[in-house]
């Protein structure tokens, strides 16, 4: 269930990504009004990127996929293994 999730995740990141750009570039066309010459073409590029690579979820995909595996491999194990499976969800999902 976990990996379908983020399947799906993963699967609609790229359209999030330019979704959150132009609504964000609309909002800055929209507070900038008549004054939209003021802010060149280049710097609202480049503060867009900034914030496409904050909003980028792949390493997060990642390391949930990582953890997943690790968590397989302890259950499987057939021992006691409470302690290192809570701490592999702690490190899952705080970060």
């Amino acid at each position: 269930m976990m990996r379908e999730a983020a399947a799906r995740l993963e699967a609609r990141a790229p359209r999030a990504v330019v979704e959150v750009f132009a609504r964000m570039r609309k909002r800055v066309e929209e507070l900038l009004g008549e004054h939209r010459g003021a802010l060149a073409n280049g710097d609202l590029a480049r503060e867009m990127a900034l914030l496409a690579e904050r909003t980028d979820i792949a390493e997060e995909i990642a390391r949930l996929r990582t953890h997943l595996d690790e968590l397989d491999s302890l259950l499987s194990r057939g021992e006691p293994v409470g302690r290192r499976v809570d701490f592999l969800v702690q490190n899952c999902c705080v970060r």
